[in-house]
């Protein structure tokens, strides 16, 4: 088996690996390959004989430190054609990938496994620090949410420039980010799913989240409103819109006030530069794509 950077050709042959391994949800493949795809580096497994079969894409990722940017990447839709499974091909192209992301200077590497099971299997691989994220559960229901007279308005990507450059002030130093290309594919990929990215017209902040499922939790994640606040700001906005959730999710508070907040495993980070995790070990993987 023969391992190639995927190009624009190479289109139907990761569409084939997504429906196989993930979603049978052609409008969101097509997004993926429309308007993320183009901004990574793809690689694909196989020969003539048998065609393509497996895939990885590393997408690009920095974070700041003081008045440096470190570059990284991000490993994303690891996949392998049910048929051809159990020969480690996914290994090989990560194996591959790594070297590629040492050639070109990249200092680390990232992986959100998308299971608990998959953790020992990214930590042999390499990925062996810990990313952790914090998250306080609200009882939207038993809050008191306020009238107030703000005016919560959605973020329209005709301003996505402006806040884009917001929410890199507002994160830079504390945060794994992406470039403006594939932050904005993030959001296109949150809102449909019934997501919200919306403001505070008074205060300025952001919240950026999706409901699960079935509805009942509200997954907030991202939000530059203090949590002691939180609910005041953006809790009537969103118990209108999303009725149904029992719960609101908040990821990454910047001040937890007295609530509680339970801290889990989230990511794993690999080092392609001797040291650069002592730089960001406290870092939040800012709206990871799974």
């Amino acid at each position: 088996m023969d391992i190639r950077k995927a190009t624009i050709q190479d289109r139907e042959a990761i569409f084939k690996i997504w429906l196989s391994c993930f979603t049978d949800d052609q409008d969101y493949i097509n997004d993926y390959l429309d308007y993320c795809f183009p901004y990574t580096t793809t690689l694909l497994l196989g020969n003539k004989s048998e065609g393509d079969v497996s895939v990885i894409s590393i997408l690009p990722s920095y974070f700041n430190s003081g008045n440096i940017s470190h570059r990284g990447a991000y490993l994303y839709g690891v996949g392998t054609l049910p048929e051809f499974r159990g020969h480690s091909y996914s290994m090989h192209l990560i194996n591959y990938g790594i070297e590629l992301l040492k050639n070109e200077g990249i200092e680390y590497f990232l992986v959100k496994p998308a299971t608990d099971t998959l953790f020992s299997l990214y930590r042999k691989l390499g990925f062996n620090k810990d990313l952790f994220s914090e998250n306080i559960l609200i009882s939207s229901k038993f809050k008191e949410i306020k009238e107030n007279e703000r005016v919560i308005e959605d973020i329209p990507f005709s301003d996505f420039s402006d806040f884009y450059n917001e929410r890199e002030n507002l994160l830079s130093n504390s945060s794994f980010l992406w470039p403006k290309d594939i932050l904005s594919y993030s959001i296109k990929e949150i809102l449909e799913r019934n997501g919200f990215l919306i403001k505070d017209s008074i205060s300025g902040n952001f919240c950026i989240g999706y409901p699960s499922e079935n509805g009942f939790i509200l997954d907030v994640l991202e939000t530059t409103a203090d949590i002691d606040s939180f609910t005041e700001i953006f809790g009537k906005e969103l118990d209108i819109r999303y009725p149904q959730a029992k719960n609101w999710r908040i990821s990454y508070p910047p001040k937890t006030g007295g609530e509680p907040c339970t801290r889990s495993l989230s990511a794993l980070f690999m080092e392609l530069t001797p040291n650069i995790f002592s730089y960001c070990e406290n870092y939040k993987l800012s709206l990871p794509m799974e």
